[in-house]
């Protein structure tokens, strides 16, 4: 359902039925202007969790449960996105950034680094532009995930999702 429009932007709701199928649902918006490019919809099985500002620091890094998908944007120059989780020793994990694969033009790189900000891992342009990391812990700890921009100007529009797993998605 439509809950907001105007002449260049528009709100809508889904409803999605719990058996829906996971993966990416195109969608078309028709107006009197005719029909939009197609848009795509994401069904995960992952909980979803929404970026929250300010998380653009170290200090500032937004925690959060794993594993999750992480709704977020790089709408403002100089925007970069910090997520601080626990790992447990030896445990892997998958982070899965989906901008490009989704429509998006986002050309992120996601940065791992320990509760120092010391770099463990950079990933850019694994699929498509979207990087792709896969890491096994070397000690029980807080972790923190950067997604940043490699775009000299961020855009409202550059909208990620950041699936964190420990097992494969199909």
């Amino acid at each position: 359902s439509i809950t907001e429009a105007s002449a260049t932007r528009l709100t809508v709701h889904f409803q999605i039925p719990a058996d829906a199928p996971f993966g990416l649902h195109p969608f078309y918006v028709t107006s009197p202007r005719g029909a939009s490019s197609p848009l795509l919809l994401r069904i995960g099985d992952l909980p979803h969790l929404l970026e929250a500002e300010p998380n653009s620091l170290l200090e500032d890094a937004q925690s959060v449960p794993l594993p999750a998908t992480i709704l977020g944007r790089l709408n403002t120059d100089r925007d970069f996105d910090f997520f601080r989780f626990h790992a447990a020793k030896d445990s892997h994990w998958l982070f899965d950034l989906r901008a490009a694969r989704q429509g998006n033009g986002l050309d992120a790189a996601l940065i791992l680094t320990d509760a120092t900000g010391r770099k463990l891992a950079h990933s850019e342009e694994r699929f498509i532009w979207d990087p792709f990391l896969e890491f096994q812990f070397p000690a029980d700890g807080d972790y923190v995930i950067i997604v940043q921009p490699t775009h000299r100007n961020n855009d409202p529009s550059f909208a990620y999702s950041l699936d964190i797993r420990q097992s494969p998605h199909i």
